[in-house]
């Protein structure tokens, strides 16, 4: 079969961390063909390579801005190539190694490297991944160390880590892949009961949403399909996030 997308990534470390993130995605592993092209100076080369030649190619190196679109940004102008497929780990990919943190725990090599993770702040807020991950998880060949991600739970982790979010479903959407991370992980990883109590100050028999297929659901029916966690529910916690965020964005850029 021929290779559909070539990833090129920075080192061994990365090509292992990222082939197995999209297995644990459920990605088509065999339709992508990872190459480790020694630093990011290599995977310009490459990509600029592979452009010319009409390859479909797509870039992951690290990337220290927190924010996704910032973070994309800067991987570009480090690469100096204006591809279409550029992604970032933030702030580098080790930090992926922490984004599922339940699994990452039962990997850990010690109790007391088990104490450290129970400290640890968010992934992307790591200072120095690749040294957290010396310190707690077993040594040799990242191949080996880190094979445990194979197993991850790609949903909790994209809710915890953007940038993981980012690569995988922009990957699926290369190898056109049916994955709705984004969504899923914002339900995850919200509150059902916040989102209802919110609902819940309004009447109960006022329409308050209408779907995309045309039906007019009240805030009564709502708040309980919410908090069973339907997916009705689901879909209106995600619009309601959504919304949300883009009026305090657009209300921002007017005061």
């Amino acid at each position: 079969m021929q290779t559909k997308v070539r990833l090129l990534v920075e080192g061994s470390a990365d090509a292992a961390i990222s082939e197995y993130v999209l297995r644990a995605a459920g990605l088509p592993t065999e339709e992508i063909e990872i190459h480790s092209c020694g630093g990011k100076s290599g995977v310009a080369r490459e990509l600029e390579l592979l452009s010319q030649a009409g390859v479909l190619s797509a870039a992951l190196i690290d990337a220290d801005e927190l924010s996704v679109p910032d973070s994309v940004v800067a991987a570009k102008l480090q690469l100096g190539v204006n591809a279409a497929h550029v992604f970032a780990a933030v702030p580098t990919i080790e930090a992926w190694l922490f984004a599922d943190i339940e699994t990452a725990k039962r990997n850990v090599r010690s109790v007391g490297a088990l104490e450290i993770l129970g400290r640890a702040p968010l992934p992307e807020l790591i200072p120095y991944p690749k040294y957290l991950a010396h310190q707690v998880f077993k040594k040799g060949h990242a191949r080996e160390v880190y094979r445990f991600m194979e197993g991850v739970d790609v949903v909790r982790g994209a809710s915890r880590c953007p940038s993981l979010a980012a690569f995988l479903n922009g990957m699926a959407a290369i190898v056109d892949y049916p994955l709705q991370l984004s969504g899923l992980a914002l339900q995850q990883s919200v509150s059902r009961d916040a989102i209802a109590s919110v609902v819940r100050e309004l009447p109960g028999g006022l329409n308050a949403w209408r779907t995309v297929d045309g039906r007019v659901i009240t805030a009564g029916t709502l708040a309980v399909e919410i908090t069973e966690g339907s997916e009705l529910g689901k879909q209106y916690a995600t619009e309601l996030l959504r919304v949300a965020r883009d009026i305090l964005v657009r209300k921002a850029r007017r005061e």
